[in-house]
């Protein structure tokens, strides 16, 4: 598990980053990677310890259930938290960017942890 989700971190930290990158560009005038670097900078630290233990603890509460009925329970509780966590950091840093950027990283928490667990299990 520990290895699992550790490749989740490190595959929805750089999707959150290209996807964030791609937002953010338009009308700068930064290069791609100086806005990718500074994106993963602040973004990276927040999937570890917000997204990774949102993971953590959907996967313990959700151990006993299967099929879709797992999967959208899953999607729920990582979608609550990231948009609880976009409310609240958009609120005090005063930006809707926040909110997008916090609900964007956890569809991709949740689609990478999802597609990994499916790749453990065949291995």
């Amino acid at each position: 598990m520990v290895l699992r989700k550790g490749l989740v971190f490190i595959c929805s930290s750089i999707l959150t980053g290209i996807i964030l990158t791609i937002l953010m560009m338009s009308g700068g005038n930064y290069s791609f990677f100086e806005t990718f670097g500074f994106i993963l900078i602040f973004s990276s630290p927040v999937i570890l310890l917000l997204g990774i233990s949102v993971s953590v603890f959907s996967d313990f509460i959700l151990k006993h259930k299967q099929g879709k009925s797992r999967l959208g329970l899953a999607f729920g509780i990582h979608i609550i938290f990231g948009l609880a966590f976009g409310t609240v950091l958009s609120y005090i840093a005063e930006g809707n960017v926040y909110f997008i950027a916090s609900t964007i990283a956890s569809i991709f928490v949740w689609t990478t942890d999802e597609l990994l667990k499916i790749m453990f299990r065949r291995s």
